[in-house]
């Protein structure tokens, strides 16, 4: 199970991603935090409900950083052939290109 990139579970899921994304210490911190929810711990909470989801949310707006724009760059692509000797710019145009 543990190779697998497609868990079985939501839990599976959040554990791939993750292990994809933290630093070994992070990830020993949300393993010892899940484990100690699911037996029990509370964490302030008496019942993860609104307020738990409430609080989370705004943890993510305060502390998340924007998403990282992919670069593009302009090119000029032919969209025409043209046998002439003559540059017709209407068998050009430009084109968003990823970079």
């Amino acid at each position: 199970m543990a190779k697998k990139k497609d868990g079985i579970t939501d839990l599976t899921k959040l554990s791939v991603i993750a292990a994809e994304k933290f630093t070994r210490r992070q990830f020993q911190l949300f393993q010892s935090t899940l484990f100690a929810m699911l037996n029990g711990v509370q964490f302030g909470y008496t019942e993860l409900g609104p307020d738990f989801i409430n609080d989370t949310n705004d943890i993510y707006t305060i502390h998340s950083k924007p998403q990282k724009k992919q670069k593009t760059k302009k090119v000029l692509v032919k969209i025409k052939n043209n046998k002439s000797n003559v540059i017709d710019f209407n068998s050009y145009k430009r084109e968003d290109v990823k970079v």
